[in-house]
């Protein structure tokens, strides 16, 4: 079985709302980029992914696996 899995200009982002003052008021949403650009051609094989905490593989995993929709790509 020869499957190609290929992801072409994925990006995520969110929407989040930092906290302004320690009493629960919020600043004006801010939108934070998770992934950015992302383009993946996997063949059959062993692959894993690798990086600094934060660098976006577990948002890339789950968009593979179907668990998060992208905001593009």
């Amino acid at each position: 079985m020869d499957t190609t899995f290929i992801l072409d200009s994925l990006c995520k982002t969110y929407i989040s709302h930092i906290p302004m003052l320690p009493f629960g008021k919020n600043a004006r949403p801010q939108v934070k980029r998770a992934l950015s650009g992302v383009s993946l051609t996997l063949t059959p094989g062993l692959y894993g992914l690798l990086g600094p905490n934060g660098a976006g593989k577990s948002t890339t995993f789950k968009m593979m696996c179907g668990l998060l929709v992208p905001t593009s790509g």
